[in-house]
C-alpha cells in the first residue's frame, strides 16, 4: 500500500494489532528515523503508536527489531512481538493490502508527528 506521501515495508497482524514499518516517501534527504516508521495500531481503540526505535538484526531465516517498547521478530510467515512481558503472535501479510481505512489512519497519525 502506498500513498504520495508513505508506504507500507512491512506489515503484520492479528486479530487486535497492526505492526508496519511506514517509509515517509515525499523527503528523499530525511534521516532514516524520520524517514523509516514502525508503528503499532490498535485495531479495537484506533489507538496508533510509533515505536521507538533501538536496533535490527536480520539472518537468513528471520528479522528482529527492538524497540523502546518491546521487541519483534519475524520470518516471512509470522512474528512476535514482545512488551511489557506479553507476547503477541502475528501473521506477517507483507505484500498484501492494509485496509484502506486503517492505512489512512497511519498516514493521518504520522502526519501530525510533523
Amino acid at each position: 500500500m502506498e500513498s504520495s506521501t508513505y508506504k507500507i515495508l512491512f506489515f503484520l497482524e492479528n486479530e487486535q494489532f497492526i505492526l508496519a514499518e511506514v517509509k515517509r516517501t515525499d523527503l528523499p534527504d530525511l534521516p532514516k528515523d524520520q524517514k523509516f516508521h514502525w508503528v503499532i495500531f490498535d485495531k479495537v481503540s484506533c489507538f496508533t503508536e510509533k515505536l521507538s526505535f533501538v536496533s535490527m538484526n536480520s539472518s537468513e531465516n528471520f528479522q528482529e527489531r527492538t524497540f523502546k517498547q518491546g521487541k519483534l521478530k519475524f520470518n516471512e510467515f509470522q512474528g512476535v512481538f514482545e512488551r511489557e512481558e506479553e507476547s503477541f503472535v502475528l501473521q506477517n501479510h507483507t505484500g498484501r493490502l492494509l485496509p484502506e481505512a486503517m492505512f489512512r489512519l497511519i498516514c493521518c497519525y504520522l502526519d501530525s508527528l510533523y
